[in-house]
């Protein structure tokens, strides 16, 4: 009934009206900013709300109708399996310390030396933790014993900036955090797709569809970047947008 009511709201006055984003960590460091800027520019009046939440939590919300729509990694996995994927741009992620921290200093790194270090990991039960866990499993390593499961940039950022940890990080994410620095490093597995989650059946208001119009668009910018920033790493795709 509230969903109803919003959008009822917005056919009566479709230059105001509440727009509800949910972001993975990886929808949220380039794409919504640059992509809600510009769509306040055309709706100055209409209300943009941001949810960061693990994604298990956001696609809940959004088949409840809590939420129009998701940004974050695209992927085929059960439990993307009932919405609707839209993939933008393609990036890989890539492990980050400290540019102070001793593993820099390694002539050559490989995975067995990261074992021994602590390290901030993707939430459980989620295709980036599944596949980084395979990575070790595949060296015929076990998971790092030390450390701190985390979904929120911010607890990331400060952990391997300031205490030492290992952890992964969109390549876009990583090469603007200045105190960051990537090892020299690709894991099997890890690059993602990044776009817009959508409700199967349910069809995108005006201003959302707006806002998704937006999203395209910046996400399309972003794709152009890294093809000519990091080539080798980020191949292009032809994905339909």
């Amino acid at each position: 009934m509230g969903t109803l009511r919003r959008r009822v709201d917005e056919l009566t006055d479709p230059e105001a009206g509440v727009v509800r984003v949910g972001a993975h960590v990886t929808g949220a460091n380039l794409l919504i900013p640059r992509a809600v800027a510009r769509f306040t520019a055309d709706r100055p009046r209409v209300e943009v709300l941001l949810r960061e939440a693990p994604p298990e939590a956001l696609i809940q919300e959004l088949g409840n109708g809590d939420l129009d729509l998701l940004v974050g990694r695209v992927t085929e996995h059960p439990s993307t399996s009932r919405l609707r994927l839209v993939p933008l741009y393609r990036e890989e992620f890539r492990v980050v310390a400290a540019r102070s921290h001793p593993v820099h200093a390694l002539a050559e790194v490989a995975l067995k030396d990261l074992v021994r270090y602590p390290w901030v990991v993707p939430l459980a039960h989620t295709p980036l933790r599944d596949e980084l866990e395979e990575n070790f499993r595949s060296a015929g390593l076990t998971p790092p014993g030390q450390r701190v499961e985390s979904g929120t940039p911010a607890t990331l950022r400060t952990l391997v900036a300031e205490a030492g940890f290992l952890a992964l990080m969109p390549e876009s994410m990583a090469v603007a955090e200045p105190g960051l620095q990537m090892l020299e490093l690709h894991l099997a597995g890890l690059a993602q797709q990044v776009g817009i989650l959508l409700h199967s059946d349910r069809p995108l208001a005006p201003n959302a569809e707006l806002l998704a119009g937006k999203l395209r668009e910046v996400g399309e910018e972003i794709r152009r970047e890294l093809l000519v920033t990091v080539p080798a790493a980020v191949p292009p795709h032809d994905a339909a947008l």
